[in-house]
C-alpha cells in the first residue's frame, strides 16, 4: 500500500518556519510561493524576530499561531532546526519539509543529528521530506512550497538537485511539458524516492514519473517500485564515474550505489534509462505523445540526401532499424512523388517539396499506412517554407500556405494510425512544426534526439 502522503501533497494547513523578507533568503522564496494559493488553505508565516514578512504578520513560534500546522516547511540555520523539529511536531504537524543543509553531507556527526531527528519524527507518526531540501510542490493541490513555479502538467518530477530540476522545467517548456508534482528529495533522511515513487504511481493526475537521483538507499527496492508503477519512469542517475561518485557524496551524503547494478535492475523494471537532462527531456516528450510502436521497422522520410542519411544513422544507433522497403510498398510510395524521388529507404523528396509542399502530407501519410514499418522519422527542411525569420518561403508566401496546410493534413493521416511518427526540422519553432506538436507528435531540432524519441516509444 505505502506510506500515506496525504499531508505532505495536500494539508489543511502550512507554515514557513523561517519566513524572510530578504530575497537572498531561502525562506523568502518559499513564504512568496506559499502565499500563491491563500484561499487554499490557511498559510502561516514565522520568524524569530516577530513583525510582519510580505505584508503579513508573523508569529515568532509555531505555539503562537494558536492551532494545529498541517505541515511545517523549515528553513533556518542549522543549530535552530531540531528546536523547530520539536515545535512542529508539538503543533500537531504530520509533515516536515527541512530545507536547512548541513547534516549527512557534512559527516559522521551530521549523519547523527540527522537520524536522530528522523526518528523523532517517525516515532511522532509524522514524515520528513529532506533535510537539505530545496522543497516541494502539488500543482493539482496548489501547494507551492518550492523556489521557482513548476508549470502544471502530468509529470511528476523527483530530483536530488534542485538546479537539475529548473533545467528540466526549462527544457520541457518548448515541447508543452509541464509537472503534476516536484520534490526536492534532499538528503532523505525519513521519505524516500521509493516512497515517493509508490505514492505518485497512486497519483492520478500523474502520468510518468521522471527521477534524477545520487542515492538509492535500495537500488532495486526502487527498480521494484518503478516495475509496479503502471506509469513510465524515467531514470537519471548519478554516479558513473569516481569524480561524479565524489560530487555526490559531498553534495547530499550519498553514497551512490553501483551503477552497473542499478542500470541492469531498472532495465528489467522497465524504467527508461537517460545520461543527460536534455535526452530525459526527449524521452519524456516521446512519452507524451502516446504512441507506442510495436516493432523496431522505422521508415526515414527527408527532403534531402544528406538529412536521410544522417537520420538513419541515428535511428540505428538508437536500436532502431532501417529496412530497406519492399517492392510493393516502393510502388506505392513512388506513385506519389516524382521520378527522381528516392523511395527505398530513407524516402527523399529530392526537392518535390518545393514544388508541392502537399507531398509532405502525402509521403508520410503513405509511410504510416504501409504494413512494412512501424514508425516514422520525417526529417529535414520542413517548417523553413513558412519560417517567418527565414526560410524559402519568407513567413507568408504561397509556399509558405502550402506547408501550413500539409503539416495539418499530417496531423490527420498521423491521428489514423496507431503508429509513431516523431518529426526533426531545422526549423522546429516554425508555425507549421508547431501545428505539428500542438497535436501531439514530437518535433526536435536535432536528428538524434527524434531517433531517441523514437526508440523511447518502443513497447516493453
Amino acid at each position: 500500500m505505502g506510506r500515506d502522503l496525504t499531508a505532505l501533497f495536500d494539508p489543511k494547513s502550512v507554515a514557513v518556519v523561517g519566513a524572510s523578507d530578504d530575497p537572498a533568503k531561502y525562506g523568502h522564496s518559499v513564504a512568496t510561493q506559499a502565499l500563491r494559493a491563500p484561499d487554499r488553505r490557511p498559510v502561516h508565516l514565522v520568524n524569530r524576530r516577530g513583525g510582519t514578512v510580505l505584508g503579513r504578520t508573523a508569529a515568532t513560534r509555531l505555539m503562537e499561531i494558536g492551532e494545529p500546522v498541517d505541515l511545517v516547511v523549515i528553513s533556518v540555520p542549522g543549530p535552530g532546526f531540531e528546536a523547530a523539529v520539536d515545535d512542529a511536531l508539538a503543533c500537531g504537524a504530520r509533515a516536515i519539509v527541512g530545507i536547512t543543509a548541513g547534516f549527512a553531507e557534512t559527516g559522521a556527526a551530521g549523519l547523527a543529528r540527522q537520524r536522530a531527528i528522523a526518528a523523532r519524527v517517525q516515532e511522532a507518526g509524522a514524515v520528513l521530506v529532506g533535510p537539505n531540501c530545496l522543497g516541494i510542490a502539488d500543482n493539482t493541490t496548489e501547494l507551492y512550497l518550492a523556489s521557482d513555479t513548476f508549470a502544471p502538467g502530468r509529470i511528476a518530477l523527483l530530483s536530488q538537485s534542485g538546479n537539475l530540476a529548473l533545467e528540466l522545467q526549462l527544457r520541457c517548456a518548448p515541447h508543452g511539458l509541464g509537472f503534476s508534482r516536484f520534490v526536492s528529495l534532499g538528503n532523505q533522511a525519513d521519505v524516500t524516492l521509493v516512497d515517493l515513487v509508490e505514492d505518485c504511481a497512486r497519483h492520478e493526475a500523474t502520468s510518468a514519473i521522471a527521477v534524477y537521483a545520487e542515492d538509492f538507499g535500495d537500488g532495486r527496492a526502487f527498480a521494484r517500485a518503478a516495475a509496479a508503477a503502471g506509469k513510465p519512469v524515467v531514470l537519471l542517475t548519478a554516479g558513473r564515474g569516481s569524480a561524479s561518485a565524489r560530487s555526490a557524496q559531498s553534495h547530499t551524503g550519498a553514497l551512490t550505489s553501483s551503477s552497473d547494478v542499478v542500470a541492469a535492475a531498472c532495465r528489467d523494471a522497465g524504467v527508461e534509462l537517460v545520461a543527460t537532462p536534455r535526452e530525459m527531456t526527449v524521452v519524456l516528450a516521446a512519452l507524451n505523445a502516446g504512441s507506442r510502436s510495436i516493432g523496431r521497422r522505422t521508415a526515414v522520410f527527408t527532403d534531402g540526401g544528406g538529412h536521410g542519411v544522417i537520420a538513419a544513422d541515428a535511428a540505428e544507433a538508437a536500436g532502431l532499424e532501417v529496412p530497406e522497403l519492399g517492392a510493393p510498398a516502393q510502388e506505392q510510395i513512388k506513385a506519389l512523388l516524382w521520378e527522381q524521388s528516392a523511395v527505398g529507404n530513407p524516402v527523399d523528396l529530392a526537392g518535390m517539396g518545393e514544388q508541392n509542399p502537399l507531398s509532405y502530407a502525402t509521403t508520410a501519410g503513405g509511410l504510416l499506412m504501409t504494413d512494412e514499418v512501424d514508425t516514422v522519422l520525417m526529417t529535414g527542411y520542413f517548417g523553413g517554407y513558412a519560417a517567418s525569420g527565414g526560410g524559402l518561403g519568407g513567413g507568408g508566401a504561397a509556399l509558405g500556405e502550402g506547408e501550413a496546410q500539409a503539416a495539418r493534413e499530417i496531423v490527420t493521416h498521423w491521428r489514423a494510425t496507431p503508429k509513431p511518427l516523431v518529426v526533426q526540422s531545422m526549423y522546429p519553432q516554425s508555425p507549421s512544426c508547431r501545428t505539428l506538436a500542438a497535436a501531439g507528435i514530437p518535433v526536435f531540432a536535432a536528428t538524434e534526439d527524434a531517433a531517441r524519441a523514437l526508440a523511447a516509444m518502443l513497447r516493453a
